[in-house]
């Protein structure tokens, strides 16, 4: 794994920006009674999200992003997927077409260090997308 650095950090931060996220609305930050962990998400299929972009942006994270665990609170299924940190906030591709965030300092997942199962890597075939120079 790399950083995200450069061209590709500024561009990364461009298009985050730019992003219309939208808070989870099962999530009640601060509240230990939610079912959901506060974070914000986009769908890569909606008008205002540049289908390139986003899909650039995902293979920024497999490439770029660390392992992490994450345990559901409204689940007994624990996710291992991959992670990237930019500024204050982490960001997460779900499938299909999911992308989400939270503040860092929210800490729900717990980084993953050594060799990561391959059934639970990535096969989504968008992210074999290389990263511009």
């Amino acid at each position: 794994m790399t950083e995200l650095s450069g061209d590709d950090l500024a561009r990364a931060r461009r298009f985050v920006e730019a992003m219309p996220f939208r808070h989870v609305r099962d999530a009640t930050h601060g509240n230990p009674e939610s079912k959901m962990d506060p974070h914000e998400y986009i769908i890569g299929s909606w008008e205002r999200v540049p289908w390139d972009d986003f899909w650039w942006f995902v293979g920024a994270i497999e490439q770029h992003g660390h392992w992490g665990r994450y345990q559901a609170r409204y689940s007994d299924r624990g996710y291992v997927r991959k992670y990237l940190d930019i500024g204050d906030r982490v960001y997460w591709f779900i499938k299909p077409f999911q992308l989400c965030r939270t503040k860092i300092e929210y800490r729900q997942h717990e980084r993953l260090d050594g060799p990561v199962p391959a059934q639970s890597r990535s096969e989504n075939p968008q992210l074999r997308l290389e990263l511009e120079p």
